[in-house]
């Protein structure tokens, strides 16, 4: 998918189907809407880094965290890194940026993030945004999702980690290979209040 696409998505997402909140008194200041954005598998925050731009410049305050393992922290992947290691990861970035009313977007294997985000704390979130992402129920992986499918990722794993072939030769900034543990490790729902924070998913197809 190309970069102009992405975006294309991202915004369509967080627009045509908005949040509904009562609206301001007349003295108050608009709100700055806060976005963080949870890239995908075997990515990093800077393939978001020209949206960030673009958004901002719309007036959102945008935060976009790495994964652990992931991006510009490859250095910190080893095979124990998980699904909940990414999970802690954008907790804290939230808590320890005191962020508040967040539209949470997640892109591809984000959505299985952003889906254990909003169980640990669905008081600070305001919408989820599936950007082309994985949807997952109480007790699911990734290689749960994809079922039959599972075969194409288990056809990567070489020493604890999914590689694929795309990797080879790929000018930096790359992807870099995805811990399996990521992959593997069921995700746990369980948080009543996490089901009434509204969300939209963003459908991206090839034309």
């Amino acid at each position: 998918m190309t970069l102009g696409r992405t975006l294309f998505a991202l915004i369509a997402g967080l627009l045509v189907a908005p949040v509904s909140f009562a609206a301001p008194a007349e003295t108050d200041k608009p709100e700055k809407q806060t976005i963080v954005i949870v890239h995908g598998a075997w990515g990093g925050s800077w393939a978001f880094r020209r949206i960030e731009n673009m958004l901002r410049a719309k007036g959102f305050d945008v935060y976009r965290p790495s994964l652990t393992g992931l991006g510009e922290r490859a250095h910190l992947g080893t095979p124990e890194v998980g699904l909940s290691t990414h999970i802690d990861d954008v907790v804290n970035a939230i808590r320890f940026e005191d962020l508040h009313r967040v539209v949470l977007v997640g892109h591809s294997y984000g959505g299985m993030v952003i889906s254990g985000v909003a169980d640990r704390i669905p008081e600070r979130l305001r919408k989820l945004v599936y950007l082309d992402a994985f949807v997952p129920n109480d007790g699911e992986s990734v290689m749960g999702v994809l079922g039959p499918r599972s075969s194409w990722a288990e056809s990567m794993i070489k020493n604890g980690f999914l590689v694929p072939p795309w990797l080879d030769g790929q000018p930096w900034p790359s992807d870099v290979p995805q811990p399996l543990k990521t992959f593997t490790e069921s995700l746990s729902l369980s948080n009543e209040a996490a089901r009434k924070i509204p969300a939209a998913y963003v459908l991206m197809v090839e034309k």
